[in-house]
């Protein structure tokens, strides 16, 4: 259960941290649909890994 609440705070900070840049236009938002797409890709990486 540790696991989960470590993997969720990681996962939680990478998307308010794109959210951040995108809310203050530092980056593009072709850089943003990268970033939550490779966030998105972990995600479902690391639940794939748990269903394993």
């Amino acid at each position: 259960m540790r696991k989960n609440v470590v993997q969720s705070r990681k996962f939680s900070g990478m998307l308010d941290q794109t959210i951040q840049n995108y809310e203050n236009r530092s980056v593009e938002t072709a850089i943003i649909i990268e970033q939550l797409i490779k966030t998105a890709h972990q995600i479902r990486k690391e639940i794939q890994r748990g269903k394993d």
